[in-house]
């Protein structure tokens, strides 16, 4: 069956969710068959690197303490000591400057891997993106095991260079979206993006509790096992059919005009014809930027990249803070999974239908909905900020149930910049985001760690000094929403007509 074929049905199929499903299996069975298959292949592959976070943390600081505290008998150091201000100094600045080197690739190839994916389709962009982050994994488990025979740590860095191939996690994560918004209609494009969220939710549910089990034998169970299941995804990815045709074109009439430039030009004729495609498209996309509301809404996910760091950090900011084990820490960090997945499975669902209901005074539009949700989740990320810099373990929770009850700003975000641009520039708007997000992450990662090293040295409550800045990020970024005013989506209009 040719990739043609396959389509066809996809195309067809988000007719179904006008049909106002009754019971919740009905509504995933509503879904697009693209959207579905999608969702338990993320579902795996979150579930094995949700499998390797822990561990991966728990094993550079260890490593880190032997080298810092190992005494002339060769005794392993005390646990205390692992917690001490020169282990989380070093530890927090080798994980910050890994997550700055990761973004990288990101900001640097997002923009022509997106205008790749509007030429070829988005899933060969999205199998490319697994292979370099298997590719990168592999290199980083390396060097963190012989980290412990000497190699110097900034080896582990360069595990951020394999993911030249597929430009890593940003765009990984914008095929997705594109294949999705290729695949649902605008009414239901939002619910699908909290579908595949909520598959990963679950997926890291599990995953948490599950590494932590695994790590009371050997970290490297977890780290391994994590590995294995991202390269079954890769596998599975090759069967999922293509979501996007360029319109205007045929394969056969592409294939036609390759080979008739491949016996009419020479290479530097060749290349120059691409480079001169390029800049043209690259001008066509930044002509998106034109409309004020789009560009409000792109600024907003420059604070993309610290609320997620601050997320991921949460670990270590536990650990430290209340001199928690790395497991015991993940285990409380795992309530955000569990609120997480309520959010984007009951709350943001059920929040959305309201708003949209005839039967109340709201009766929003799609877009009007998004845009109220958005506004009261950037509120909610700031307010849990907050809350999280808090010295007591209990306003520390709160805040972690608060923060992560605003995490459905991304997703909401992305639906409405859906609904402001054509199908055709879907997936290099969504690139532009990468490379915004990638900016974000690229300066994140060492702001957070610097933060966390001056509140340490500050001492008392201002250890909690990072998600104090975080408070601050998202206010702006508050900004930015507020500016944007209800109107008629493009998308929207284009699927009616």
């Amino acid at each position: 069956m040719t990739d043609n074929e396959e389509v066809t049905p996809l195309l067809a199929s988000p007719s179904a969710p006008n049909k106002k499903p009754g019971t919740a299996f009905a509504w995933l069975l509503s879904r697009s068959p693209t959207t579905i298959f999608l969702t338990v292949v993320i579902m795996i592959a979150t579930l094995g690197s949700g499998l390797t976070g822990l561990p991966t943390l728990a094993v550079v600081e260890d490593s880190i303490c032997q080298r810092l505290h190992r005494a002339d008998d060769q005794a392993a150091p005390d646990d205390r000591l692992c917690k001490s201000d020169d282990v989380q100094r070093e530890l927090s600045f080798i994980m910050g400057f890994q997550s700055m080197m990761e973004a990288i690739p990101s900001l640097v190839l997002a923009v022509p891997y997106g205008l790749l994916a509007d030429r070829v389709g988005r899933r060969p962009v999205l199998i490319l993106s697994f292979v370099g982050m298997i590719l990168g994994m592999s290199w980083m488990m390396l060097s963190m095991w012989l980290s412990y025979y000497g190699l110097p740590f900034w080896v582990m860095w360069l595990s951020a260079f394999w993911q030249v191939i597929g430009a890593g996690d940003a765009v990984m994560i914008s095929m997705v979206y594109a294949m999705i918004s290729d695949a649902e209609p605008a009414e239901t494009r939002t619910d699908a993006f909290y579908l595949i969220i909520a598959g990963s939710l679950v997926a890291h549910l599990v995953a948490v509790p599950l590494s932590t089990l695994l790590m009371l034998k050997s970290p490297w169970i977890p780290l391994l096992g994590g590995l294995a299941l991202v390269v079954f995804t890769c596998i599975c990815l090759t069967f999922i059919p293509e979501s996007f045709h360029p319109t205007g074109s045929t394969p056969t009439a592409q294939t036609a005009d390759d080979q008739g430039n491949s016996a009419s030009h020479s290479p530097i004729q060749k290349a120059t014809n691409f480079l001169s495609r390029f800049i043209a498209e690259a001008r066509d996309s930044i002509s998106i930027l034109h409309s004020p509301s789009t560009s409000a809404l792109l600024l907003t996910f420059i604070i993309q990249g610290f609320t997620n760091r601050a997320s991921g950090f949460m670990v270590q900011y536990l650990s430290k803070r209340f001199y928690w084990s790395i497991s015991r820490a993940g285990l409380l960090v795992s309530i955000k999974n569990a609120v997480d997945l309520v959010l984007h499975i009951f709350i943001l669902p059920a929040c959305s239908r309201l708003l949209m209901s005839p039967h109340f005074r709201f009766n929003y539009d799609p877009y009007t909905k998004d845009l109220v949700l958005a506004r009261v989740s950037i509120f909610l990320l700031a307010a849990g900020s907050l809350l999280i810099a808090s010295p007591s373990l209990v306003m520390v929770t709160i805040g972690i149930i608060v923060f992560t009850l605003g995490a459905g700003f991304e997703s909401l975000c992305r639906g409405l910049i859906s609904d402001l641009v054509d199908p055709e520039h879907t997936a290099r708007v969504y690139s532009l985001i990468g490379v915004i997000q990638a900016s974000s992450t690229l300066s994140a990662g060492p702001a957070i760690a610097w933060l966390f090293g001056s509140g340490m040295q500050l001492g008392g409550g201002w250890i909690g000094l990072p998600y104090l800045a975080t408070a601050l990020l998202c206010c702006l970024a508050a900004i930015g929403v507020y500016v944007v005013k209800p109107t008629v989506s493009l998308r929207r209009t284009r699927d009616q007509t």
